[in-house]
């Protein structure tokens, strides 16, 4: 499964907006990068000013900051406000998007958070198992994110347990079956319950989840948060439905940070991302109007 970072780079890169460079040296303000070493008289000390840099490894891990100075003689550059200070290890300079949420005053979307909303709107087919409580009503408070019968996959989308030991479950579907909602969460309501189900009866929902809901292997309702998490989503489907939302964000931004045609590119992007398999529409945003550009 891939991590969030994996994620991340791929997006990055998707937007062409990726540097990925190793600090030499470091400390609490500047870091020095000797991949941006440029001799030349002429070159530009601004090119990297008020870039995002996010410490992927090593001292600092998941630090970020923001270059106020650059100077190219020395691939030195000088952040704030102050950090642990990276020596040796790996950094991400991003323009667009800071990488991370953690340690730069800012308001803009993070990169992590647009991927773990590209998770949010990809699906993952998932076999959800609830203990039998032998009632007509069985609740489903466990899953908050089956809260619609679009998750439900397929018309045969109960199962129980087979009562032949060792098979595979079996359609419940002729005991009338229902997903109910209420104001404690959804329920399933049964016309013909199991009303004597035994310590190992299970009933079993073949659903749709949202590809954040299941992080590190297990139940999860805070999604992706650190760079090392997994989820189940591709890092292509994460990256194409992404795009659309990065391209969604830079659009909606003041005129000037930056400007680009983003209206074409979220829709034809946005094309791209309905072609995912599982993506759910029905969670997309109102088209937004974009903000004008620079002339």
């Amino acid at each position: 499964m891939p991590t969030t970072v994996q994620y991340k780079r791929r997006l990055m890169r998707a937007m062409d907006d990726l540097a990925e460079y190793t600090v030499s040296t470091a400390n609490a303000n500047v870091c020095v990068i000797p991949a941006l070493i440029n001799a030349d008289a002429d070159a530009s000390d601004l090119r990297i000013v008020g870039r995002w840099i996010y410490v992927v490894s090593g001292t600092g891990a998941g630090e970020q900051r923001q270059v106020i100075a650059y100077a190219p003689s020395t691939g030195t550059l000088t952040v704030t406000p102050p950090w642990s200070g990276p020596a040796g290890g790996v950094v991400h300079l991003t323009g667009y998007f800071p990488s991370g949420d953690g340690g730069t005053p800012q308001e803009d979307t993070s990169y992590r958070e647009i991927i773990d909303r590209s998770c949010a709107l990809i699906g993952v087919p998932d076999r959800v198992r609830v203990l039998k409580n032998g009632t007509d009503t069985q609740a489903t408070t466990l899953w908050p994110w089956l809260d619609r019968h679009e998750r439900l996959l397929g018309p045969d989308w109960l199962l129980e347990t087979s009562p032949i030991p060792g098979h595979h479950p079996i359609s419940a579907m002729w005991r009338g079956p229902r997903l109910v909602f209420t104001g404690t969460g959804a329920a399933i309501e049964l016309d013909a319950p199991d009303l004597d189900p035994g310590p190992a009866a299970y009933w079993y929902i073949e659903a749709i989840r949202p590809g954040n809901t299941w992080i590190n292997g297990a139940e999860n309702e805070t999604g992706l948060v650190l760079d090392a998490d997994v989820a189940l989503p591709t890092i292509e489907d994460v990256a194409k439905v992404g795009t659309m939302l990065a391209y969604e964000a830079l659009m909606n931004r003041s005129p000037g940070r930056p400007s680009g045609d983003y209206v074409k590119r979220w829709a034809a992007a946005r094309e791209v991302a309905r072609r995912v398999r599982y993506y759910d529409m029905s969670q997309e945003r109102p088209e937004p109007a974009a903000a004008q550009e620079v002339a």
